[in-house]
């Protein structure tokens, strides 16, 4: 083979050849960043609901045990007919925070706290009263909303 055999060989293998260019890479690697992005951002979204969930369920178990609490008492309990009231000692409803001022931490879900509201003969939608009833509301905050409200009757008598 001569010295010009060579060089047409070795022109015909070099154009030949297939691969990518650098523009074509550095096109891929910006759509991959921008995918990685979107990703990111996603995982971000993601950690944020996961942590409200959990603050939500924190706050319902809360208010479940709050309420089953008052449900255990016996109908004559003293604090279903009357609890230190916030303004006048003749009126109701009555307020108070369980289990203290200060809340409840709960791992995950932060600092707790549950306002308790006992109403003894509530009125019905009418207006009228359910004499031997007491109403137990229950709502749990924290930082994060939504707060969470319960709401049950207790038979006193």
């Amino acid at each position: 083979m001569s010295a010009a055999g060579v060089s047409q060989f070795s022109q015909k293998k070099i154009r030949s050849e297939s691969g990518f260019t650098l523009i074509e890479v550095l096109v891929a690697l910006t759509i991959f960043a921008f995918g990685l992005l979107a990703l990111a951002g996603m995982q971000i979204t993601s950690l944020k609901g996961n942590s409200r969930a959990q603050s939500t369920t924190a706050k319902v178990a809360i208010a479940d045990a709050v309420i089953e609490e008052f449900l255990t008492m016996d109908g004559d309990d003293e604090r279903l007919i009357s609890l230190n009231p916030v303004d006048n000692a003749d009126e109701a409803p009555f307020e108070y925070d369980w289990p203290n001022a200060n809340g409840l931490f709960v791992d995950g879900a932060g600092n707790l706290t549950a306002a308790v509201v006992v109403t003894p003969d509530p009125d019905d939608a009418d207006g009228n009263p359910l004499d031997g009833l007491t109403e137990i509301v229950v709502t749990v905050t924290n930082e994060l909303p939504p707060a969470v409200t319960k709401r049950t009757l207790k038979r006193r008598f």
